[in-house]
């Protein structure tokens, strides 16, 4: 049976106690007990990527047959910028080796994130519409729910009406323009088409709505966000360009954005850890490790990310990688 457990509401499991294998390049042996995953021993070994969004995926509470028995000897080992686990069988057979991307895609994992995050839109150039908010039809300059509002568009295409966006940020790096985000702040129902016009109920709204709103009927349902997970081998690494939902920085369940994206190795799934660099004298630039962030759109050149972990507040600047 799979559990699934909403993003927002998994911020109060607690994480196994982590050994930073990689610091230490040793190797880790485990003998597999009776209930163990991989999973599991990777949670309780590893400071990984994988080890806090896990805790919340779509998790099979069984132990894994098919890749371990009692007994058996678990080797874990980091090369070559990745993480290798080796499994030695009790029986004297041949050991069997998987990254931790193969033992993914085995066990199928995949993280659930509130409906929220399905109201991003990550765009490579500006995003116009179908048409925009002329106005609301009472007097006032803001609309909500329940309120009817005129909007400049032909016709609608699709019965399911109509999703209204706002610009969010431009994503700039220097002088170059890596993207444009938008964020669909409310959902309305199409009544009529009087004088040219299209007038319609909004049922939905997570913000007010004004005048000079993009309008869609291009869209989707407003769901549960399901995404794969998966290991990324980056190019290079990156930095965080800018963020959304704080205000001196970026913390856990906000938004942010990063200068490497789909043409580094960055996909909708992908893990990043955070590292905040600073200089100490006599020694030079040193990082210390300060988030967890997962990919949930990526364009070329820069990604958008949910931060699903924070030690500190993450701030522009802030070095992004894979390890």
């Amino acid at each position: 049976m799979k559990k699934t457990i909403p993003l927002l509401l998994a911020f109060s499991i607690l994480c196994l106690p982590a050994l930073d294998l990689w610091a230490q390049e040793e190797e880790v042996v485990h003998t597999v007990k009776k209930g163990d995953t991989l999973w599991d021993i990777s949670n309780k070994y590893l400071k990984t990527p994988w080890s806090w969004p896990l805790v919340w995926s779509n998790n099979e509470a069984i132990t894994n047959p098919h890749l371990i028995y009692p007994g058996d000897k678990v080797v874990i080992t980091y090369k070559d910028g990745a993480y290798r686990i080796t499994i030695v069988p009790a029986d004297g057979g041949e050991p069997r080796g998987y990254t931790l991307q193969e033992i993914a895609d085995h066990t199928g994992k995949t993280m659930v994130l509130s409906p929220n995050y399905a109201c991003y839109l990550y765009k490579d150039a500006k995003y116009t519409g179908e048409g925009t908010v002329a106005g609301k039809q009472d007097s006032g300059e803001f609309s909500s729910v329940d309120d009817m509002i005129l909007i400049k568009m032909s016709q609608p295409t699709s019965s399911k009406g109509v999703a209204i966006l706002t610009p969010l940020k431009v994503i700039k790096k220097k002088d170059a323009t890596l993207g444009y985000a938008y964020k669909v702040i409310g959902l309305a129902e199409v009544k009529d088409t009087p004088s040219g016009l299209v007038r319609a109920r909004i049922t939905y709204a997570n913000q007010e709505i004004k005048k000079g709103d993009i309008v869609t009927d291009n869209i989707s349902d407003l769901k549960p966000l399901t995404i794969r997970l998966s290991q990324p081998a980056l190019s290079s690494d990156g930095i965080i360009l800018d963020y959304s939902g704080g205000i001196a920085g970026s913390s856990a369940a906000d938004i942010i954005f990063t200068d490497i994206g789909a043409s580094h190795g960055l996909k909708p799934g992908s893990l990043v850890n955070i590292y905040k660099p600073y200089t100490v004298k006599d020694v030079g630039t040193v990082e210390d490790y300060c988030g967890l962030a997962l990919v949930i759109q990526s364009l070329d050149s820069s990604a958008m990310a949910v931060v699903l972990e924070s030690t500190d507040i993450l701030e522009k600047g802030y070095r992004v990688k894979a390890r």
